[in-house]
């Protein structure tokens, strides 16, 4: 039996895509063996709250809880925003406050690597406490946010411990500021702040090969996001008398919806027979359409894999900016996991087109490719109308049921290294 602590910011009850990747994680790790204890924030700057979520944490996790800090309320008051702290996003817009703009500025190019760094020092005193009562074989800190693996670091220099850093998207040039234009010397900050953490850590888990190939020199092996087969099972797909487009999750600026609405307003027959359903939130309207788009807000967890089921194709936006070949969403996986053909705009190359391809589980268009986008939209409502919608079965490799035996090999092979 071996002890993991694991230390994230984001864990059930938030909501939301950053906390799934160790979500379906620790429900099979235990079962090689291993005796984990999670240690988090109470009451965080979630962007989303998901109840439902506590209850997949298995009972034999211990989760430790610390006072959290938060800036929300005071972001709300001060910018005049009562959707809360921006998150996955960082541009203003014009219409914003001088206030807000200048909270934005600071947040991009003073406040680093990110604003949650004000948690560092309640987990890393926690952890001590837990660290000198009781004997771990590993320490694991999973970012964003990144800050957090500063208190990996610390925890590294003081015990001189195991330490494995897990990246779920990249540090330095991760999208939100390449959008935002972060200036370069913040940026030069983050970018050795990456490579001491990277160099310093027993070994880094990287989402993506691409984000591998990017971050810096330093133990690193590629774990990509999976998705849990048991969410799949218990929900038949039952055909509609419509054939249903969906999209579910965030659609930011940076993401190219607007192809996929122009290339279906170019397909008249399809329109008719249409039903489109936006399951998530957007920061601007971007259905200019001919046709009508029925908009949901964010779901429970369950009930949104119950909405990628029951669907006939399943919309994939890659934002699009400099370096993004690395972006493997946890969507993605989710997508697979449910057989549904995907219609994916992205980068003409990129790990995400890399993973559809080789699961023979839809296609990869171009940002602005309408042509292409209507090609296949064409494709699959041809199946849909002859009943021979396209099932996918390819994408074991995905399964976390079958990633979870060599996650615990290199686990286990890093506590033995000497």
């Amino acid at each position: 039996m071996k002890k993991l602590l694991l230390i994230t910011y984001y864990f059930p009850p938030c909501g939301g895509a950053g906390v799934q990747r160790w979500l379906r994680i620790l429900k099979y790790l235990p079962d090689k063996s291993w005796d984990i204890t999670v240690l988090t924030t109470n009451n965080g700057d979630y962007p989303i709250i998901d109840e439902s979520l506590v209850a997949q944490i298995p009972e034999s996790i211990k989760v430790v809880r610390t006072k959290t800090p938060v800036f929300g309320n005071f972001y709300k008051k001060v910018a005049k925003d009562q959707n809360g702290l921006p998150y996955g996003t960082l541009n203003s817009d014009t219409n914003d406050s001088f206030i807000k703009k200048i909270l934005y500025w600071l947040r991009i190019n003073i406040i680093l690597p990110d604003a949650r760094v004000i948690w560092n020092r309640f987990a890393y005193k926690e952890a001590v406490n837990l660290l000198q009562k009781e004997k771990f074989d590993l320490v694991v800190t999973s970012s964003p946010p990144h800050s957090t693996q500063f208190v990996g670091l610390k925890l590294k220099r003081k015990f001189n411990l195991k330490w494995v850093t897990d990246f779920r998207d990249p540090w330095a040039d991760i999208f939100y500021l390449k959008l935002a234009g972060q200036n370069k010397l913040a940026y030069l900050i983050n970018k050795r702040w990456e490579r001491i953490v990277i160099g310093a850590a027993d070994l880094n888990l990287i989402v993506s090969e691409s984000i591998n190939k990017t971050l810096p020199q330093g133990e690193k092996v590629t774990f990509t996001n999976s998705f849990d087969p048991e969410d799949f099972v218990t929900t038949p797909y039952i055909r509609g008398d419509k054939f249903r487009i969906k999209y579910i999750g965030k659609i930011t600026e940076a993401q190219d919806i607007e192809s996929v609405m122009a290339a279906i307003n170019e397909l008249p027959n399809l329109t008719q027979a249409l039903e489109f359903t936006f399951i998530g939130t957007f920061q601007y309207n971007p259905f200019n359409s001919d046709f009508s788009v029925i908009t949901k807000n964010y779901l429970p967890h369950a009930e949104a894999i119950t909405e990628m089921i029951n669907a006939d194709l399943l919309v994939l936006l890659i934002n699009d900016y400099p370096q993004n070949a690395g972006m493997l969403t946890t969507k993605l996986f989710e997508y697979l996991g449910a057989n549904v053909p995907i219609l994916c705009v992205g980068p003409d190359v990129g790990d995400a087109k890399e993973v559809i391809e080789e699961c023979k589980a839809g296609v990869s268009c171009s940002y602005g490719d309408i042509d292409a986008i209507k090609k296949y939209i064409s494709t699959i409502f041809v199946d849909w109308q002859l009943n021979m919608s396209p099932i996918m079965n390819n994408n074991k490799n995905y399964s976390i049921v079958n990633q979870i035996d060599m996650l615990n090999y290199i686990l286990r092979k890093t506590i033995s290294k000497d």
